[in-house]
């Protein structure tokens, strides 16, 4: 869900604020949400409390970081190692903080966004160059 959109944050505006747009917007725009749903129905434990970033958001600054390094490269491309990177990093982060077992969830991430580029990459590359 909010993959691409850092990526695009860090290839435009580059590397510094792809990581500060991953990192602080994740946990804003989360932090909403689960306030929102904890309206809508009793929350479940989630473990961090919400809109104070958590070490899931820094990977995900992470993930824009590097979008906005590797900025040469082809996009399909840059996409790939930086969600390929981000869903390494969040089941170890997961495995070591709450002990649960890594879930398939995040190979399908990888899938998903891989075919989201390669529908929408050339769209998304003429509007970054207006």
């Amino acid at each position: 869900m909010f993959s691409i959109p850092v990526i695009l944050s860090g290839l435009i505006y580059g590397p510094v604020f792809g990581f500060f747009f991953g990192f602080l917007i994740f946990s804003l725009v989360g932090g909403v949400i689960e306030m929102i749903s904890w309206f809508i129905s009793q929350p479940f434990e989630v473990g961090w409390p919400p809109i104070i970033p958590s070490p899931e958001s820094f990977i995900i600054g992470l993930m824009g970081l590097a979008a906005g390094l590797l900025n040469e490269l082809p996009f399909i491309l840059i996409v790939l190692i930086s969600v390929v990177m981000r869903n390494m990093m969040a089941p170890a982060w997961q495995r070591i903080t709450t002990d649960e077992p890594v879930r398939i969830a995040y190979a399908l991430n990888v899938v998903y966004n891989m075919a989201l580029v390669a529908v929408i990459g050339g769209y998304l590359l003429k509007v970054m160059a207006l």
